[in-house]
């Protein structure tokens, strides 16, 4: 583990990354906007990775040298670390990259002095003090999440023999941002933990249906989470007072706004009540970044016809949106004959 920075002795929030190098340009944004918002607090960033390449590695160990009050260790785990998660989410036609396993089993790598440590998405902005959140009692729980859906909405999910907790859009937390209770995981979670649970979805045929890590974790940990205020992550519901911005549940990304300048923006087509918002807030953290002119070109190359092909269609929005209000299609029957599914394309 390498690691830069010498720190006081003063309290220590853990944050732990893992991706591959398709979004690693991605991260000093991620970095930056956490550094900002803790300027009295030591950070201790964990990257969990196989694949970054030397030039985003730079960027990454530049945008943490530059607060003194930052330090970076990078993981880079043995070729078969997540292997037991290798048929998870098949059904979905996408690429899961190994990296989104990864922090499932980040406990079997990280210093053993270390209790606590936050999970984020690269996807993700802080925009606020989410020291509340992190230094939050477990109440002997081993994650800390905040709620997608209430444990009623996923049991009447459920009612379909089709569906089970951590399908895709049956999920009771969103794995975005997971506050991983670290003392619980080293005493109770390890590979043979997950090979049951892997073992069991599979011998009734529907492992391929897991939704990948967010599956997993939901399928392990959903009725045994703490769950914690809404403005810890903000994905479908934020406001101004949302601390941690994700742009999770569809693949509009903050990077795929065209950005004119320091004070106009326009979203894409496609976007999302609160995206707008996020979209302002990420770039602001952007303009901060050492590598912020290789995220400028492109943002601006994107086009609307290009855009709108990684943009769901209406009448899947509409479904969705009807879903979420709780309301009955016209047709009963046809409520889960024709789930919203879409495979599109994630934005890279």
């Amino acid at each position: 583990m390498a690691n830069n920075n010498a720190r006081s002795p003063k309290r220590t929030m853990n944050v732990l990354f893992a991706c591959d190098n398709g979004i690693a340009k991605y991260v000093p944004v991620l970095i930056i906007s956490i550094m900002e918002n803790h300027p009295e607090e030591n950070v201790a960033f964990y990257l969990m990775h196989s694949s970054i390449s030397a030039e985003n590695l730079g960027f990454i160990r530049d945008t943490v040298r530059k607060y003194k009050n930052g330090s970076l260790y990078e993981i880079v785990p043995p070729e078969s670390y997540v292997d037991c998660f290798k048929d998870v989410g098949a059904r979905y036609r996408m690429r899961w990259p190994k990296e989104c396993f990864y922090y499932l089993l980040a406990h079997t790598l990280l210093p053993a002095a270390l209790e606590r440590i936050l999970y984020l998405d690269v996807d993700i902005i802080v925009n606020g003090d989410m020291r509340p959140f992190y230094y939050s009692d477990f109440e002997g729980k081993p994650i800390t999440v905040v709620e997608l859906r209430s444990l009623e909405q996923v049991a009447r999910l459920r009612l379909n023999p089709s569906y089970d907790v951590g399908f895709i859009a049956s999920e009771r937390f969103n794995s975005g941002v997971v506050l991983m209770n670290l003392v619980y995981f080293r005493n109770h979670i390890n590979r043979g933990f997950y090979d049951k649970l892997v073992a069991s979805y599979r011998a009734r045929g529907v492992l391929q249906s897991l939704f990948a890590d967010q599956g997993v974790a939901n399928a392990a940990f959903h009725m045994d989470a703490k769950y914690a205020d809404k403005r810890y992550h903000g994905i479908h519901e934020v406001n101004e007072n949302t601390v941690i911005y994700h742009a999770g549940g569809h693949p509009n990304k903050p990077w795929a706004v065209r950005h004119d300048g320091a004070s106009q923006w326009t979203a894409h087509l496609g976007a999302q009540k609160g995206e707008a918002q996020m979209n302002r807030i990420w770039w602001k953290y952007a303009e901060m970044s050492p590598n912020y002119d290789r995220l400028r070109p492109v943002a601006r190359a994107m086009k609307p016809e290009v855009l709108a092909r990684f943009t769901p269609p209406k009448n899947i929005l509409r479904q969705r949106a009807a879903m979420a209000k709780n309301t009955q299609p016209k047709n009963p029957a046809s409520r889960w004959a024709n789930w919203p599914v879409w495979d599109g394309r994630t934005m890279r």
